[in-house]
């Protein structure tokens, strides 16, 4: 027997009811790091305080001898010589008299480190994004379901939530690639760290989403100052791979969570709240209101519906004439998408059109009004000599310009429609072109190849620097209306606009101003040398048979409805 007691794998042990070792075999002060069981015995005197890292620990192995009389795979985390953690489990049992008085505790345990170890990794790799060490959509999860349940049972507990998303990440991943990416997202997670407390938990909730769950708040107002300095910190730069880089992003913030009764309703209006900060610009955040719920909801149903408006023919195309400046001279139309649903009536672009982005049904409207005003326009050619120098300007999505097969869907179109390239000008955003540049300038030489020509759209509002801009093949821009109407108003939009005219000169391309409403405007452009411009001045966009009856020289158009 004391063969196999020296020999034993599991450690050993006996020690008195007050806490202090009475032997032990040499496996057992192996575990606990010490040279020999002799040494562990002196050494410990207080196994309460001394051996276990947890005293609760050790008073619940106590209450539990005392109530059964053994234990048996109690695991419990211990304290080795050199100070580091060992986890055991133990087997002991009570030894009594004759009389049935407890004598000792007597037992062995069993060295579970490793696995704890194990199970903690596996835990962490289950709980916590692998990339930036922060808490995953699961943890997220579980701490706002208990910050929701401690709202209910606590009157002065209070707790808000942020989602936050940077912006533009995607450009980053195209220009530098995905490691680059992943470096900036993991600086950005330490940011994001350093501007809440302790107590709160931050968790990437997405690819290039964060979300921050802020406990213990005295009033909402504390959670509004820690989303501005999250803002602020975020836009600082930051270098990555000796590469100086800023940064924006966009948040949306619930700050009254008290009706909420799970994590999801919750989580999902922080979203909401969130994209329509994005939708107004980079660096913007909005609270959650209720009525920001009900336009959500408002565009999902739209999403709903849009399936059955294009198969069922809800929309329609409108032409809004592009006049030249110095006669009103008639030189084309711009192809705008319309939707008239059969029970709300005429539903505005600025509602429709996002919701065909974000959702992917942008492809097949934008397809469907390319076909139908070139078709449109071919017929008008055919019928009307006046018509054969006139552009149409069609405007083409982000998302559309990003399909491979894009430049292959228009040449079928002009094909199909009997269009000539050579009148069809396509109108691109700057964001569109600059989400990936080196692609993007392939296939708008691609298109030029075609006899397309291209314009930048709502030029001065995106990313593109002017240096870069020499670098696209380019035949127009049209400054954003936003420009122009505010020509009267702020002087230094006159020279932005003389900026952005004289460059376009410079680079050889015509200037198309949107959004001109004012003889004053127009007098301005005309001044600055633009060529062309639209608006509701001369007219607002126009059906198919008003739109004809203006090339035939009838200017009596009425607005469209």
């Amino acid at each position: 027997m004391q063969d196999i007691y020296e020999h034993a794998v599991e450690g050993i042990f006996q020690t008195t009811l007050e806490g202090r070792f009475i032997s032990a075999n040499r496996a057992m002060a192996t575990i606990l790091g010490y040279d020999s069981p002799g040494e562990l015995v002196r050494e410990i005197t207080d196994i309460g305080h001394q051996l276990y890292a947890h005293p609760h620990d050790r008073e619940k192995l106590l209450r539990l001898l005392r109530e059964d009389g053994s234990v048996q795979g109690l695991e419990a985390a211990q304290l080795r010589k050199d100070g580091l953690l060992v986890w055991v489990q133990i087997n002991a049992r009570i030894v009594n008299d004759r009389s049935g008085h407890p004598l000792r505790i007597e037992g062995f345990v069993t060295d579970i480190t490793q696995r704890k170890l194990t199970e903690a990794q596996l835990r962490k790799q289950r709980l916590y994004d692998p990339l930036t060490e922060l808490a995953n959509r699961d943890l997220l999860t579980d701490r706002i379901s208990r910050a929701i349940e401690r709202t209910r049972r606590r009157e002065d507990y209070y707790f808000s939530v942020l989602f936050v998303d940077i912006d533009r990440l995607k450009v980053l991943n195209d220009s530098y690639g995905h490691a680059f990416g992943d470096a900036v997202l993991k600086t950005s997670a330490q940011r994001l760290r350093n501007c809440v407390r302790e107590l709160d938990t931050v968790a990437r909730f997405g690819s290039d989403e964060f979300v921050v769950l802020l406990e213990e708040i005295d009033t909402p107002r504390e959670a509004a100052r820690i989303l501005k300095r999250i803002h602020t910190e975020m836009r600082a730069s930051m270098t990555v791979d000796d590469q100086a880089v800023q940064i924006t992003v966009s948040s949306g913030v619930v700050l009254n969570t008290a009706p909420y009764t799970n994590a999801e309703d919750l989580l999902r209006n922080a979203d909401i709240a969130m994209h329509r900060a994005k939708d107004q610009g980079p660096d913007r955040f909005k609270v959650f209101t209720p009525r920001l719920h009900e336009e959500a909801v408002w565009m999902m149903s739209l999403e709903t519906d849009m399936d059955r408006a294009l198969a069922e023919g809800e929309f329609y195309v409108v032409f809004q004439p592009i006049v030249g400046l110095e006669a009103d001279t008639l030189m084309g139309f711009e192809a705008l998408a319309r939707w008239r649903h059969p029970e709300r009536g005429e539903i505005l672009p600025s509602e429709f059109i996002p919701v065909a982005e974000e959702t992917g049904r942008i492809d097949a409207l934008g397809l469907w009004v390319l076909s139908e005003s070139c078709s449109n326009m071919a017929d008008w050619r055919a019928a009307h000599p006046e018509a054969r120098p006139l552009i149409l300007s069609v405007n083409i999505s982000s998302r559309q310009f990003a399909k491979k097969d894009i430049v292959n869907d228009i040449r079928l179109v002009l094909e199909k429609t009997n269009f000539p390239a050579d009148r069809l000008r396509l109108e691109l955003t700057e964001t569109a072109i600059m989400q990936d540049a080196r692609t993007a300038v392939r296939r708008m030489k691609a298109l030029r190849a075609l006899g397309v020509t291209i314009a930048v759209d709502d030029f001065g509002t995106g990313y593109s620097s002017m240096s870069y801009l020499q670098q696209l093949p380019l035949d127009n821009l049209k400054i954003d209306l936003g420009f122009v109407q505010k020509l009267e108003q702020h002087p230094e939009n006159r020279e932005i606009v003389r900026a952005i005219i004289s460059l376009a000169g410079g680079l050889g391309l015509n200037v198309v101003a949107e959004g001109v409403e004012s003889a004053i405007q127009k007098q301005v452009l005309s001044e600055l040398g633009c060529q062309m411009y639209q608006g509701y001045l001369f007219a607002r966009p126009m059906k198919p048979e008003q739109a004809k009856a203006l090339i035939m020289g009838n200017r009596e158009t009425t607005d469209d409805d």
